[in-house]
């Protein structure tokens, strides 16, 4: 029971659908980003079958409405493969070449990747970036799982840039890192 007198005043939080990578569950991210004060939705993709996990993703997408849809690794290429209209995406180390998906972002996008990812090729997410003109390369974090504190530093923000929320208790300004979409080869500072 919510005893707060201002329970229902509150807007409903923001909603995520995650899509989580290749043998993974994405357990971490979705807690991270629920801990941001986000209501997520992470639904169990296919490993086997491709073709699987974007009709789970659809389905989940019309299902849950998502504000914004965030896809990690093989989740990156799923989310390139379902229609989510002009929902915002964030791909986080996108395997769209490794899973031969189109390179067509048809929304706006952030796509954040780390230079030392030995997983998935820095170069693909540039060319992702390169052929699809609203879409923005954060180059952050150590490695493949972004999970460290830079990349997860990135992910917020982007979050934050899309949604226009306030995230830790704290409305972020945005830098100039995110306010212009645009294909970038520096790494965030």
């Amino acid at each position: 029971m919510n005893f707060s007198p201002f329970a229902d005043s509150l807007p409903p939080p923001k909603r995520i659908l995650f899509l989580h990578g290749w043998s993974a569950d994405g357990a971490r991210k979705t807690a991270f980003l629920r801990s941001l004060g986000f209501a997520v939705l992470t639904p169990r993709l296919s490993h086997w079958s491709f073709r699987r996990a974007v009709q789970t993703a659809q389905d989940a997408f019309h299902l849950y409405q998502p504000d914004l849809v965030v896809g990690s690794s093989r989740g990156g290429a799923v989310a390139l493969r379902v229609e989510i209209g002009t929902t915002p995406l964030v791909l986080l180390s996108p395997a769209w070449w490794a899973w031969r998906v189109r390179p067509e972002v048809r929304t706006k996008a952030v796509v954040i990747h780390s230079r030392n990812d030995n997983v998935v090729r820095f170069a693909d997410s540039e060319r992702l970036c390169k052929l699809n003109a609203g879409v923005r390369l954060v180059a952050a974090g150590r490695d493949h799982r972004l999970n460290d504190p830079q990349a997860r530093a990135a992910l917020k923000e982007a979050v934050a840039f899309f949604l226009g929320t306030a995230v830790g208790g704290i409305r972020l300004v945005m830098a100039d890192s995110l306010s212009q979409p645009r294909c970038s080869r520096r790494p965030a500072q």
